[in-house]
């Protein structure tokens, strides 16, 4: 099965996963990255490299993700 890992942001409240969805959340590991960061720079033609994995930051702009 899927089991989700989520980080949740500054402020952010935990809340329980809805039916069939499992996941935790990971504490100690404060983050102001968004997704809509991730689109808006690759639309911008910035780079990801230190936001993402390489691995997603190559399947993003190989299968041109966002752009």
């Amino acid at each position: 099965s899927l089991h989700f890992l989520v980080v949740p942001r500054p402020g952010e409240r935990e809340i329980s996963f809805p039916e069939p969805f499992q996941g935790s959340y990971l504490a100690g590991f404060p983050c102001q990255i968004s997704a809509s960061l991730i689109r808006s720079r690759v639309r911008q033609g910035l780079s990801i490299k230190d936001l993402v994995p390489s691995f997603v930051e190559e399947d993003i702009v190989n299968r041109q993700i966002y752009s």
